[in-house]
């Protein structure tokens, strides 16, 4: 059985961590989603499958990840999901 300190971090940990320090920002990013139509695609597709490869992540959802969650267009050229960063809620 695997450690939990050995689990990696995942896109699911970025958006729980930014739900839960600073909800408005979270709900800002949750409507852009819905505003160009991959709020389904991100809560059913990204949060569920963690193995999810960084590479085929559609463009504009890339945008709003690197937007709202800090990841970089880096992270998604080499399918690198960052380590979660406990930031102060802003």
């Amino acid at each position: 059985m695997k450690n939990f300190a050995d689990r990696k971090t995942t896109i699911k940990d970025h958006v729980n961590y930014l739900k839960s320090v600073n909800k408005e920002t979270y709900n800002q990013m949750m409507v852009e989603l819905a505003e160009i139509g991959k709020l389904a695609y991100f809560t059913k597709t990204l949060l569920v499958f963690h193995t999810k490869d960084l590479r085929n992540v559609h463009g504009p959802v890339m945008n709003i990840i690197i937007k709202y969650l800090g990841f970089s267009e880096d992270n998604f050229k080499k399918n690198i999901v960052p380590e979660l960063t406990k930031l102060e809620a802003a």
